[in-house]
């Protein structure tokens, strides 16, 4: 298994990112068109463009800021004897 520092991104990372962000784009469209109006339109495209963008940072931002194992501290904790 390939680890990653902490203030790193992996392609692997770029790609996972992609996915949930097509994912959460996927399941608003679904959601707006079972739920809300049975239509989608240019400006939900627009706004679903916008989640799809918040979606990749957030996951992206979450991997930068942890350790392969998903952790924010990198460093050991220093054990009381």
């Amino acid at each position: 298994m390939i680890h990653s520092k902490k203030y790193t991104l992996r392609l692997l990372d770029w790609l996972k990112g992609i996915v949930v962000s097509c994912g959460t784009v996927a399941l608003m469209a679904i959601y707006n068109v079972i739920i809300e109006s049975g239509t989608i339109s240019i400006a939900d495209w627009k706004q679903y463009a916008k989640i799809g963008i918040m979606a990749i940072i957030a996951y992206l931002g979450k991997n930068f800021l942890t350790n392969s194992e998903g952790k924010l501290a990198s460093e050991p904790k220093a054990e009381i004897k």
